[in-house]
């Protein structure tokens, strides 16, 4: 608690005050991709041939 409002630390795979938010949860990965989060961005990882 910072100043009484909650503060959290979330890791880089959740955002939101409270960490609530998944970071692909609004990624639609198509043919099959899946979600990747890294410390700076989300993007869809797809199997060969789709890029």
């Amino acid at each position: 608690v910072i100043n009484n409002d909650v503060h959290c630390e979330c890791d880089y795979r959740h955002k939101g005050k409270f960490c609530e938010i998944d970071t692909c949860g609004g990624i639609s990965c198509y043919n099959g991709g899946k979600c990747l989060v890294t410390p700076n961005s989300a993007m869809c990882r797809c199997d060969y041939p789709y890029s």
